[in-house]
C-alpha cells in the first residue's frame, strides 16, 4: 500500500513524499513511465535487478538513493514493512532537455544506478524533502532548482562510475563482441540499426564501443 503524503509539481518535475506498507518479506516488480530519483529508508537487505536492461541480469544491493529509468521494470526483494520515501519524477523529454540525452544508465554501469553513494546527492534529497513538506511560498522555485541540480549530478555520478566486472572501459563486453562477430561472419548481413536492436545499445554507443574494442568502425566491418 502506497500513500502520497505531500506532492508538488515544478516546471521540471513532480516531487512526492510517499509512505508505504509492504508485507514482510516482499518481492515485487516496479515500473514507471517517468525517470525517478528516489531517497528511501536504508534497508541493507533490499536487492534489485533491472531485468530488461543490458548488463544486469543478477540482483544487486539497493542503497538509500537510486535512479530508475523510465520504462525499466525493477524487480525488488526486500524485508518489507513501513517506510517513507522521496520520489522525483522527470519525463523523458525533460531529462533530454536538462541533460542533453536520455541514456543515463548505460549497460556497463547499470548496477550503480541502484546504489548512488554521493553525500551531496543524499544531503540535497533530504533538503528537498524538507522543502516539499514546508508551506513557504518560495518552496516551488527552490525545489525546482534543487531537483534540476540533482538530475545533473546524478547524471555526472553515473557517467563517472567504473564499469562492472566483465566490461572493457569504453568498449564492448566480450560476450557482446563475440555475438556481433558471429553474426557478421556466420549469419546474414545486418545493418547497424539491426545490430543496435540485437545488442541493446544506441547507434552512437555501439559505434564508439565497437571501435574501442576492435580498432575498426562498425560501418566498415559490415
Amino acid at each position: 500500500q502506497i500513500n502520497v503524503v505531500k506532492a508538488i509539481q515544478t516546471p521540471s518535475c513532480r516531487i512526492d513524499v510517499i509512505r508505504s506498507v509492504w508485507p514482510t518479506p516482499v518481492e515485487l516488480t516496479f515500473e514507471d513511465e517517468s525517470n525517478l530519483i528516489v531517497l528511501q529508508p536504508l534497508r541493507n537487505t533490499s536487492r534489485g535487478c533491472f531485468e530488461s536492461l543490458p548488463g544486469m541480469g543478477e540482483f544487486s544491493n539497493i542503497g538509500q538513493v537510486l535512479f530508475v529509468p523510465a520504462g525499466a521494470p525493477l524487480k525488488i526483494r526486500a524485508d518489507g514493512g513501513a517506510g517513507e520515501a522521496l520520489r522525483c519524477s522527470f519525463s523523458t523529454e525533460m531529462v533530454s532537455e536538462i541533460i542533453g540525452h536520455t541514456d543515463l544508465v548505460k549497460p556497463a554501469t547499470t548496477v550503480h544506478a541502484l546504489n548512488i553513494r554521493d553525500s551531496w546527492i543524499s544531503e540535497s534529497l533530504n533538503k528537498l524533502r524538507k522543502a516539499v513538506m514546508s508551506t513557504e511560498v518560495s518552496t516551488l522555485r527552490f525545489a525546482d532548482a534543487l531537483a534540476t541540480a540533482l538530475l545533473l549530478d546524478v547524471s555526472r555520478y553515473l557517467e563517472d562510475r567504473e564499469p562492472i566486472e566483465g566490461f572493457q572501459r569504453g568498449g564492448l563486453p566480450p560476450r557482446k563482441l563475440k555475438m556481433i562477430m558471429e553474426y557478421l561472419t556466420e549469419g546474414d548481413r545486418l545493418t547497424v540499426d539491426e545490430l543496435t536492436q540485437l545488442i541493446g545499445y544506441s547507434r552512437r554507443h555501439l559505434s564508439r564501443a565497437f571501435k574501442r574494442s576492435t580498432g575498426a568502425t562498425i560501418s566498415d566491418t559490415i
